[in-house]
């Protein structure tokens, strides 16, 4: 620099050469830098953020709310745990996504998969049920039991009410989509919202007046008699809880879907 043609920007030269030479070992060392360890340049003021963990937590969480993100491999630590997961059909990101809503609409949730689980045993007993009965036909020492064949019916209606709401939140019923495939996103938007709406209030109306039937049914003590003797309220509580639960899961979809405004019939409803 003592040579330099303008003696006057030779101080200036220098200070730029000792930038230059930083900046090249900050790039050399860019990889110790986003690993998170301590830049020699800061004199031990603290560790560099390249920010990427941060930017990959945002995009974890935006694709959790819009319900895409893949199962993680990882399940609930515990064997009770476990147990659940793999026997109520719950994910990890439905976990995720549960975690983030108010405790009315996690216990909700719950009541829901506990009564698809109960719907679940009951598919078992019924086909349990109706192969001894199929089994004991065939045995010349013994007739089936009077129980088997009146039982399968009434499960058949308890099956029902409570595998409806889990496919109802699933988006599992089917649709007519010959009219709303025509209809621009905002229309397809605020038919679901109406339809929803509309489908809580029928639920509402039919579970109300299932109720106040059973009611009558528990205060005059109706019995059924197919084979064996029931109460007729032990078998028809079933259609008031299931249309309750409907009615419910309609009313989240509806308001769901207005506050965010979208939805989709691919992920669960009103999550």
């Amino acid at each position: 620099m003592e040579h330099h043609p303008d003696i006057n920007k030779a101080p200036d030269a220098t200070l730029r050469m000792q930038e230059v030479s930083e900046a090249r070992s900050l790039l050399m060392d860019s990889e110790s830098i986003r690993a998170g360890m301590e830049c020699s340049v800061c004199n031990g003021r603290g560790a560099v953020d390249s920010g990427q963990p941060r930017q990959g937590q945002a995009e974890r969480e935006r694709a959790d709310a819009a319900g895409t993100t893949q199962d993680a491999p990882e399940q609930p630590k515990g064997a009770v745990m476990r147990l659940v997961t793999l026997l109520m059909d719950v994910s990890a990101a439905q976990y995720r996504r549960r975690a983030r809503s108010p405790w009315p609409s996690r216990i909700f949730d719950w009541i829901i998969d506990i009564s698809a689980f109960a719907g679940a045993l009951i598919v078992l007993y019924v086909a349990g049920a109706t192969g001894l009965n199929v089994l004991l036909r065939f045995l010349p020492w013994t007739d089936p039991p009077n129980w088997a064949l009146p039982t399968t019916e009434f499960s058949l209606l308890y099956l029902t009410f409570l595998a409806a709401p889990i496919v109802l939140r699933r988006e599992g019923h089917v649709r007519m989509t010959a009219i709303t495939e025509r209809l621009g996103a905002s229309s397809r938007l605020w038919l679901y919202i109406v339809g929803s709406g509309l489908s809580a209030v029928v639920c509402a109306l039919l579970g109300w007046n299932t109720l106040g039937k059973t009611i009558e049914e528990v205060q005059s003590g109706a019995v059924l008699l197919s084979g064996i003797a029931v109460p007729r309220a032990g078998v028809t509580w079933i259609i008031p809880y299931g249309f309750a639960l409907l009615t419910i899961q309609f009313l989240r979809m509806s308001v769901n879907a207005l506050r965010a405004r979208s939805y989709s019939t691919t992920a669960e409803a009103g999550v």
